[in-house]
């Protein structure tokens, strides 16, 4: 397993989760990879204040090629398609 580095304000929350899952039996291996890209994100368009708003989930939803959505949660990871269902799970 790759251990990613994470440098956001995001970053521990995001290792808590991977740790988390990991001690849970999961290998989040993907996962982890994909949050290393979405923790660059935040750094990279100024969107590091420490909490995930509106705006950056849809910044990120934007610029992803699959169309799909990495939200995290404080409980789970969740991928879910840049559609309207994701723009009212976003605003509600």
């Amino acid at each position: 397993m790759k251990n990613y580095e994470y440098h956001s304000q995001l970053a521990p929350y995001i290792s808590g989760l991977i740790r988390q899952k990991r001690a849970d039996g999961y290998s989040y291996e993907f996962e982890a990879y994909m949050l290393e890209h979405f923790d660059r994100f935040c750094i990279e368009n100024r969107h590091d204040n420490g909490s995930l708003t509106r705006d950056l989930v849809m910044a990120w939803a934007e610029q992803r090629p699959t169309g799909q959505v990495l939200i995290v949660c404080t409980h789970d990871t969740i991928v879910i398609d840049n559609s309207e269902r994701c723009q009212s799970i976003i605003t509600n």
